[in-house]
């Protein structure tokens, strides 16, 4: 039968992805498992493709599987692709898409499209940097040629792609263990290079997904200076809070005629700066405020990135006055950069902050309940326990899943304190217990839980900081969205509001954050199988929190956070300063600090009881002004910036914003203060 009437017949096989960041963070050991629950449920299974890796634990996963045995060609080795066609199997594991073939052979990823076509579903693995759009950038990491290398329209065509991710650290351990390695100099036995693939990887698959959350337009004028910029600012922002940046040229529109042309060879130079930083350039004809408008809803933005003051001002004075309230009535936050960055000089001095303490904090995120994450690190936990470590389970919620359960077995498990609260007995970590007992790393589960009245702590993130800084190496679990920055973000997306949330700087402040990863649609039939939650809860859950558009938005923030976790640390900003009353102007400036490990100062006139527990909670330095009348608010603003000498101030949109914008020397980030959610839903 040919592939043709195959194809016909059966329609083409699925593709999943296994995708990391080098070699030895685990995809090879993902795909057989999966192979090995298929074969479980009665799939017809076979393995055409297992690298050699001199790894026994690889060996012994694979033992019982169908293997289909490579073909020998004079000294080579080649898949055989014939032997797999007439077997056909249901499901075929082909490790190393981009593995080389010999001369004359058609490329790995080129097998795996025909076996696609003939109806045949295949699991296969990759290193990211393989994909065309990645590999020159990581050859000036690996200082070697990436010869082989993946279209990306594979990787976009798959069902699935699955991140294997590992903290650069636990990674170099783990590759100096190999033989392979041992005594070997290479760049990949490098914390930086590791660090740059991991980063390369993640923002690449976030970027296969369509983003939800920070979609930016630059407004910018054809001052090459100016541009400049502005597209630097937006890149740099992108790149460390994640989203896509687009960027829009507004050509003047005469009275008579048409526009004056943007010259080819500033136009070609233009859009090769913006696209050398990620981004996409637009250019539009008309008046500056009709184009920008449309462009915004065009590209769908959320904010707004343009300059302000300065010897020769861009927008306009008037113009960018105008341009302002009419954002303030759509909702869009607007980004200003002044022509030239204050001179910078030390800024007033704080007390140290309060961190985490010399045991070190290791996140596993993901993007919802049962994806893996305690699974993920009660694994790890028996590997450490099986290297000498003193290892204590303090608290693990199994929510009655078999499997997660059963990894507790041959962990010590430290006993739960009965906190009984309005009649409820409830049984909670025993953090006194815990500290006695010292061991070297604890396993606390759930790092956004609210504790009931009566412990010590009212959250348990503040436990966990209490064992970190006694010394004790501390591995928690959390989801994406319990992180109180990016709560609002969620709740604006999804509709549903998150009720226990985590200081950003927690997280931002850990030592290692691990993805877990799974796709929304895989993470939807584990949930109708009852994996997740009990069945009686399920059909609720499937169509509440867990549709497939929440799904994809919080797998698209997850990949974002870690992603922006692991990009290194520009160059100091300077404090953050933000001005008002508004809890979600703060959050806004926030979540811009702390993912810059900048300090942020509060000026407020009522200092509402809500904005200044959070204020606590993240850290801030709050002065508090009492009331002002409106024309006082701008002098004691500019009076406090001037001590401060903040990189950035935040600002509500409205008449303060538009006085300071042109006035105050600063990058100006101006947030809407309010913003209306119909429909709301609450979510744990």
């Amino acid at each position: 039968m040919s592939l043709d009437t195959l194809r016909l017949l059966l329609g083409p096989g699925r593709l999943k992805i296994y995708l990391g960041y080098a070699v030895g963070v685990g995809k090879t050991h993902r795909a057989l498992l999966e192979l090995r629950e298929l074969k479980r449920r009665g799939v017809d299974v076979a393995i055409g493709w297992l690298e050699p890796k001199d790894r026994p634990l690889l060996g012994a996963l694979a033992e019982g599987l169908p293997f289909i045995p490579p073909r020998r060609e004079g000294p080579y080795e080649v898949m055989d692709l014939e032997a797999i066609l007439a077997q056909r199997p249901s499901t075929l594991l082909v490790d190393e898409l981009a593995r080389r073939n010999p001369p004359g052979y058609p490329r790995r990823w080129e097998e795996v499209e025909r076996l696609l076509e003939a109806g045949i579903s295949v699991i296969a693995t990759l290193n990211a940097y393989h994909l065309e759009s990645l590999a020159g950038a990581a050859e000036a990491y690996l200082h070697h040629p990436v010869e082989e290398r993946v279209p990306d329209s594979l990787l976009e065509r798959a069902d699935e792609v699955v991140v294997v991710d590992l903290p650069p650290e636990d990674l170099l351990e783990r590759l100096r263990r190999l033989p392979a390695y041992r005594g070997v100099h290479s760049p990949l036995l490098s914390l930086a290079t590791l660090r740059a693939l991991r980063e390369m990887a993640l923002r690449r698959v976030a970027r296969s997904l369509e983003p939800t959350f920070e979609r930016i337009l630059v407004l910018v004028p054809e001052d090459f200076y100016w541009f400049r910029r502005l597209v630097d600012y937006a890149a740099l922002r992108v790149r460390r809070l994640g989203g896509e940046f687009y960027v829009l040229h507004p050509r003047p529109k005469p009275l008579l005629g048409a526009a004056p042309p943007l010259g080819e060879d500033k136009r070609a130079r233009m859009e090769a700066y913006v696209a050398e930083r990620g981004g996409a350039f637009l250019v539009r004809s008309g008046p500056l405020i009709p184009v920008t408008l449309e462009a915004l809803r065009a590209v769908r933005a959320q904010s707004l990135v343009t300059g302000h003051g300065g010897s020769r001002p861009w927008p306009p004075p008037a113009q960018l006055k105008a341009l302002l309230r009419r954002l303030e009535r759509q909702g869009v936050e607007v980004h200003l950069v002044p022509e030239t960055s204050p001179r910078r000089r030390r800024s007033l001095q704080s007390a140290p902050r309060e961190g985490k303490g010399p045991g070190r904090l290791k996140v596993f995120l993901g993007m919802a309940p049962g994806v893996g994450k305690t699974y993920a690190m009660l694994q790890e936990a028996h590997e450490l326990k099986a290297k000498g470590v003193d290892v204590v389970v303090g608290l693990v919620e199994t929510h009655g899943r078999r499997e997660t359960a059963a990894l507790l077995e041959g962990l010590e498990v430290l006993p739960r304190k009965p906190v009984v609260y309005k009649g409820v007995t409830f049984m909670e970590l025993d953090l006194e217990a815990l500290l006695r007992r010292r061991p070297q790393v604890a396993l606390v589960d759930e790092l956004a839980h609210t504790n009931p009245p009566g412990p010590l702590h009212e959250k348990r993130y503040q436990d966990v900081l209490a064992l970190t800084r006694a010394g004790i190496h501390v591995h928690t679990t959390l989801n994406v969205q319990h992180l109180e920055t990016v709560a609002s973000l969620v709740e604006r997306i999804t509709g549903i509001r998150v009720r226990e949330t985590v200081p950003d700087w927690v997280v931002v402040e850990a030592d290692e954050v691990v993805l877990v990863d799974l796709p929304p649609e895989a993470l939807r039939a584990r949930l109708a199988e009852g994996k997740v939650y009990p069945q009686e809860k399920v059909a609720e859950a499937l169509k509440g929190f867990f549709t497939l558009e929440n799904l994809k938005a919080l797998r698209e923030l997850a990949l974002t956070e870690v992603s922006g976790l692991a990009a290194e640390r520009p160059e100091s900003l300077g404090p953050v300063l933000v001005y008002g009353d508004s809890e979600r102007v703060f959050l806004r400036a926030t979540r811009v600090a702390e993912r810059l490990g900048e300090t942020l100062y509060l000026l407020t006139e009522k200092a509402p009881e809500e904005l200044l527990r959070l204020a606590h909670a993240h850290r801030a330095k709050v002065k508090v002004l009492g009331p002002l009348e409106p024309r006082e608010r701008l002098a004691a603003l500019e009076a406090y910036a001037r001590r401060l000498a903040p990189g950035m101030v935040v600002l509500p949109l409205g008449p303060l914003a538009e006085e300071a914008a042109g006035h105050l020397p600063h990058t100006l980030l101006l947030v809407p203060p309010e913003e209306i959610h119909l429909g709301l839903r609450e979510s744990g």
